[in-house]
């Protein structure tokens, strides 16, 4: 799996290619340190777009299928959501200090009920 994100800074004219959805389209990225074991990625950007990509390929009964899941919205309308998301779901954490993936599926859930959109891409390998 591959995951990636826009920061703030100036584009990269080389690197790792990855695609966001509209209206932030393809950036080149620089990889970060791995964590839990997945490549991860991120694109400098000056735009007031912001973005967020992952990239996972999986064995389907079809075959080998790619899967590109991003969403792309303004920078300051995705840090609100995120913060927003944090404090619906709150709940669901442990005591101490926690991180999204701790409760990923209602962090996820209360993003898109908070008006995140969510953009998915399948390419299917022959």
């Amino acid at each position: 799996m591959t995951v990636g994100w826009t920061e703030p800074g100036r584009p990269l004219r080389r690197g790792e290619p990855l695609a966001f959805p509209d209206p932030v389209g393809g950036l080149w990225a620089v990889e970060r340190p791995r964590r839990s074991g997945f490549r991860s990625f991120a694109a400098p950007t000056n735009s007031q777009w912001a973005g967020a990509m992952a990239k996972v390929t999986l064995a389907t009964p079809e075959g080998v299928a790619t899967r590109i899941v991003g969403v792309a919205d303004l920078a300051t309308h995705l840090e609100a959501l995120a913060l927003a998301a944090g404090a619906l779901t709150i709940g669901a954490y442990g005591w101490g200090v926690q991180r999204p993936a701790a409760a990923a599926d209602r962090y996820l859930d209360a993003m898109i009920a908070a008006g995140l959109g969510v953009a998915t891409h399948t390419l299917k390998d022959s």
